[in-house]
């Protein structure tokens, strides 16, 4: 079986194969973003789809592409495997949820003002 890109022309044709895969990845993330933004981005060109685990043939298109370094935001558990193919750990990424107050603007004359609610939840 060989890795090959998902043209963006083809993308349509292959969602729903790959979609559940994403979206598996993605309950990893923190729950950052979903499936429909990857499929949104896929599809303007500035993601693409690939096959799992063949780091080889992405470097070897990156390097194609001119890319001088690949840098990866993965969960613990990847390190060991890419220490295999050379990689380093370099950076911790470090997450915290900020939770929001609610916030009514109130328009008055010539200027505004903010009543804040604490958020319940």
């Amino acid at each position: 079986m060989e890795l090959v890109q998902i043209p963006i022309k083809e993308l349509d044709k292959v969602w729903g194969m790959v979609e559940k895969n994403i979206k598996s990845a993605l309950a990893y993330s923190g729950q950052l973003t979903d499936s429909d933004f990857v499929y949104e981005l896929a599809k303007e060109g500035k993601f693409q789809v690939w096959g799992k685990h063949l780091i080889s043939r992405v470097e070897e298109f990156a390097k194609d592409e001119g890319c001088k370094m690949m840098e990866l935001i993965a969960r613990p558990g990847w390190q060991k495997v890419y220490n295999n193919h050379g990689y380093k750990r370099t950076h911790v990424v470090l997450e915290k949820q900020i939770k929001q107050e609610d916030k009514i603007w109130v328009l008055a004359e010539d200027h505004q003002a903010v009543i804040q609610q604490q958020h319940k939840g």
